[in-house]
């Protein structure tokens, strides 16, 4: 069950917030500004999130920000950074976003040294941009992460996540729950390996055949993705996912990572759903 929408109204008023938190209460546009950018290659086992026809599709993803911190004491830093990314499928098309996102971001550093634990909270509020259009609306991200380095190689780090989505057609929109805790490694200060688990709960997109005895003879709308009697549709889900990522640093301004997750998640109506997803990314800052 969705909490009441993201109605455009509700929208603009929680940007002219997160404007005026930023122009008020983080006094930052006096700072230096950085660019950072990422591409990259990814393939997914089961792009249509199905419990029995998977389909596996490849796409080239792009990201860019630009972002800008302040200190605003001793254990408190501000940050904010403008994003744009997109990614493009290469056999089903349909399955294109595109997001423009704005963020603000706070730090509590709780000592001193690099030992000292950190607390990292973020509101993103944007707009995403799907090629089926009644994919397209409001998004919402409020996440938090604590971590703390053990020792010059060992790094740990719990987070939760919300994220919510407002589309044009409900079927498209989500709540979703994110739970995380990762360890990452770094066995020479070029190298990095990690680890993380995250459970999820909420909204899960997936689609299915009018042909299928559980929906055959019921009325569907027909996204076109997949062709034929394709329809998207929305369940409560509970996933459970492990990735692992190594990293490379590329000189002081750019990085590449290779890795691989995969999920299993079990819907409301006792259908179990598989993914794995391999990543490859280059990541530059300017």
């Amino acid at each position: 069950m969705l909490p009441p929408p993201l109605t455009p109204s509700c929208f603009r008023f929680v940007l002219a917030c997160l404007f005026g938190l930023l122009t008020t209460g983080l006094p930052i546009w006096g700072q230096a500004w950085s660019t950072n950018a990422a591409v990259g290659f990814t393939h997914n086992d089961n792009v249509t999130n199905s419990a029995q026809e998977e389909k596996a599709d490849s796409a080239v993803f792009a990201s860019v920000d630009y972002g800008t911190h302040r200190l605003l004491s001793r254990d408190l830093q501000g940050s904010f950074k403008l994003t744009a990314a997109s990614t493009h499928w290469l056999d089903y098309e349909g399955l294109d976003l595109s997001d423009l996102t704005a963020t603000a971001g706070l730090r509590w550093k709780f000592g001193l040294g690099p030992y000292a634990p950190r607390l990292d909270t973020h509101v993103t509020v944007g707009r995403l941009l799907a090629r089926v259009d009644e994919w397209s609306g409001n998004q919402l991200r409020i996440d938090t992460q604590f971590s703390r380095r053990l020792s010059p190689a060992w790094l740990l780090a719990a987070s939760v996540e919300l994220n919510r989505l407002d589309a044009k057609r409900a079927v498209y929109s989500h709540t979703q729950w994110t739970y995380a805790a990762a360890a990452h490694y770094d066995p020479t200060p070029d190298w990095r390996i990690s680890l993380r688990l995250r459970h999820r709960q909420g909204d899960q997109l997936s689609w299915c055949r009018n042909s299928w005895p559980s929906f055959a003879g019921t009325p569907q709308w027909l996204d076109g993705i997949f062709g034929g009697d394709w329809f998207p549709y929305r369940t409560e889900a509970r996933l459970n996912g492990a990735s692992l990522t190594v990293s490379r640093a590329l000189g002081h301004a750019s990085s590449i990572s290779a890795g691989v997750e995969s999920t299993r998640s079990t819907s409301s109506a006792h259908k179990t759903y598989r993914n794995t997803v391999l990543t490859l990314q280059f990541v530059h800052a300017f």
